[in-house]
């Protein structure tokens, strides 16, 4: 050892540390679901109404597009 073991790569390190990361981001937001749910009611149901309408409605083609229904054959 000379001390230039330090500047050497380890291999998969990367990877795992990703993998923990993400584990500590998603228990942080079950944790914190789970808490707002329990101790904050009222909260918990704006947010849930709020998801529901923002980010599970469903998008037709027609609303992003500038071809009306039913005129697919025209384009």
């Amino acid at each position: 050892m000379d001390g230039n073991d330090i500047l050497e790569p380890r291999g998969r390190g990367g990877f795992y540390g990703i993998i923990i990361a993400e584990a500590a981001v998603l228990a942080i937001i079950l944790i914190s679901l789970i808490t707002i749910k329990y101790f904050f009611g009222d909260c918990y149901a704006e947010i849930k109404s709020w998801y529901e309408t923002s980010l599970c409605a469903e998008t037709e083609a027609s609303e992003v597009t500038d071809i009306p229904d039913g005129d697919v054959d025209e384009v």
